[in-house]
């Protein structure tokens, strides 16, 4: 796994490389669950990723859920990751989205 998941002050950076799928999602949900405390902000940064499937999808729900106390974002979204979400009907959710806890900011 090629993933990265960086605190950069209030900030934790995840970029979770090639693959998000069942074989990824857990390690990336126990890393990111572990650098949460004293961060406000979440970013995802799914340039790299070419292969997704539904635990990855479940993987970011869990992240958009994270709740109020975090500001969440999704970034650089690759051509697998929107052709998976807009297979679902959810690509307007995640597409440069921020989480409730940013508008309310």
């Amino acid at each position: 796994m090629n993933a990265a998941v960086e605190v950069e002050g209030k900030l934790v950076k995840v970029t979770p490389g090639d693959e998000l799928n069942i074989y990824t999602a857990n390690d990336l949900r126990d890393e990111l669950t572990e650098r949460l405390h004293g961060v406000s902000q979440v970013s995802v940064d799914l340039a790299q990723v070419s292969e997704m499937d539904s635990a990855g999808y479940q993987w970011l729900v869990a992240v958009k859920n994270l709740g109020p106390r975090y500001t969440v974002s999704f970034v650089k979204l690759s051509e697998p990751v929107k052709d998976f979400l807009s297979l679902l009907g959810v690509l307007s959710q995640f597409d440069g989205s921020a989480s409730e806890a940013e508008e309310d900011a």
